[in-house]
């Protein structure tokens, strides 16, 4: 075994050649410029921009509530399901969490296969749910290549909505406040995350874990089936 000191040394090499090959990237200067302000006032501009636009808030509140709701047992939920549930050694970690990140690259490369998408805030909400499908599934302790395979669903899920997201503030972003309102959406979504961590930990010691991962689940599930049916009506208006 490479053992952990070997192996953080390893991680610390790859994320500073990381840094160097983005060094190297060429410094793109927006087509128009604004003059330059309190970072404070940076901030606001870019949440009042982002909200004033339904094309651009949905997205951003749905990547929120992501952050929120999936962040927190993604962080919890699946270390101790593991630990408590299938007697996990560290190969079952290091499985699990791989899993998700192949999911994601998986509905990546599909995306980038398909190019233009009809309908991106449809397809960004599909994503979303199959997180909130595997944690009811999670609630039913399933086996765990069945466990391993809600995380893949997740992940390629994941992936769609990252993707998505992206794609559709870029869309709709001014020139000058392209990577202003990405970082609203980020703000957000990571924002959210150490949040649900604590609340779900909270959930965990107080109701269990079957239940810990149901109500995120039902939580997601409807915040869906609510945009689905708005993104549905708004689809079909603009058609008739």
């Amino acid at each position: 075994m490479i053992g952990l000191i070997p192996l953080l040394l390893i991680t610390t090499l790859i994320f500073l050649l990381g840094i160097a090959s983005t060094l190297t990237l060429p410094n793109t200067l927006p087509k128009q410029t604004t003059p330059k302000t309190s970072v404070i006032r940076e901030v606001s501009e870019g949440i009042k921009l982002t909200f004033a636009s339904p094309h651009m808030r949905n997205p951003v509140l749905l990547m929120s509530s992501a952050g929120l709701l999936l962040g927190g047992p993604y962080a919890v939920l699946v270390p101790i399901i593991l630990r408590d549930s299938h007697n996990a050694t560290g190969f079952d970690f290091a499985a699990a969490f791989a899993t998700f990140m192949v999911g994601g690259a998986i509905s990546s490369g599909i995306l980038l296969k398909i190019g233009k998408v009809q309908n991106p805030m449809l397809l960004l909400t599909l994503g979303y749910a199959l997180g909130g499908i595997a944690l009811v599934t999670w609630s039913f302790s399933p086996p765990y290549w069945f466990f391993l395979t809600t995380i893949l669903l997740w992940g390629f899920g994941g992936g769609i909505c990252l993707n998505m997201s992206r794609a559709i503030l870029q869309e709709h972003a001014p020139l000058t406040h392209k990577s202003r309102i990405l970082s609203v959406m980020y703000m957000g979504d990571e924002g959210g995350a150490p949040l649900g961590s604590l609340l779900i930990g909270v959930l965990v010691a107080s109701i269990g874990i079957a239940q810990a991962a149901m109500l995120p689940g039902v939580l997601v599930l409807v915040i869906s089936a609510i945009l689905l049916t708005k993104t549905t009506k708004a689809s079909a208006q603009q058609t008739n």
